[in-house]
């Protein structure tokens, strides 16, 4: 099965039917057009087949989050089991991009992950990224997501196309959750998730991603939880290659952001911190 979609544009057109089904609202265009070639299609490969596992986000060149659950069991002392790649779609068409690393908190459901450079044309493959949010919005406010839970297998192909869920948050939880993916404190909405949303972002009515999907019920259509993006800053990540600089080396997502190469809302970089 080839990795890939069947229509690398098929997306992109689903993806303007959507914003314009948003109307009026300025929030849903904002996430609309902060979301599209930064939210991709997690795959990976099993014995010469394809599955989408989940989604994942851009937050910097080749490096991305997504929910813990989605990886952690993908990895052996290490190494990955299986092939796991991004299904990239970008303005001059799609890619297939292979993990080569990841790193996750264990006491929440969030993990960052590094996918290996690619080149096109002779010039690297640049991404877009997202805007975080190191605080939480308030108990009422715009939470909407934006994932790829829908896809088709047929004739050796996958057919992806985005979906976006608009709700609300609804309740703060500092007990352990229904489900052991969520570490407390984790969040309530009423956003309506589907299979493979997990690690989707969540965006504040600013177009800035303050969580990741993480579970729903089953059978649940207003009733869905998400983890605070906050925990990845201290996350160390290995072969990470920080301008000007030309080897790799590790470093944490907090240095990733300090030295602007991730923008954060609510940051605090480490100076101010001791200072």
């Amino acid at each position: 099965m080839k990795s890939r979609p069947t229509k690398p544009t098929k997306a992109k057109k689903r993806f303007k039917k959507l914003k314009q089904l948003s109307g009026e609202s300025a929030e849903l265009s904002q996430i609309f057009n902060a979301a599209c070639e930064a939210v991709f299609p997690i795959l990976k490969k099993i014995d010469g087949r394809d599955a989408i596992i989940g989604t994942g986000f851009f937050i910097a060149q080749n490096i991305f989050v997504t929910a813990r659950h989605v990886l952690e069991d993908e990895f052996a002392e290490g190494r990955l089991k299986h092939p796991i790649g991004a299904i990239h779609i970008h303005s001059g068409g799609w890619a297939t991009r292979w993990m080569t690393r990841g790193a996750w908190d264990a006491n929440s459901d969030v993990a960052v992950c590094v996918l290996q450079p690619m080149h096109k044309d002779g010039d690297p493959l640049t991404n877009k990224v997202l805007p975080l949010r190191a605080s939480i919005p308030e108990i009422g406010a715009f939470a909407t997501a934006f994932a790829y839970p829908n896809h088709d297998y047929f004739d050796g192909a996958i057919s992806l196309w985005p979906s976006a869920y608009p709700g609300k948050l609804l309740e703060v939880h500092a007990d352990r959750g229904p489900s052991v993916k969520l570490k407390p404190p984790y969040f309530q909405t009423d956003m309506h998730l589907h299979p493979t949303a997990s690690g989707a972002p969540v965006f504040d009515d600013h177009g800035r991603v303050w969580g990741v999907c993480s579970c729903s019920y089953d059978g649940a259509t207003d009733v869905s939880f998400v983890t605070a993006i906050a925990p990845i800053l201290g996350l160390l990540v290995d072969d990470v290659v920080l301008p000007p600089e030309s080897s790799p080396r590790s470093v944490t997502v907090a240095e990733l952001a300090h030295r602007g190469h991730i923008t954060i809302h609510d940051f605090v970089a480490p100076e101010a911190e001791q200072g």
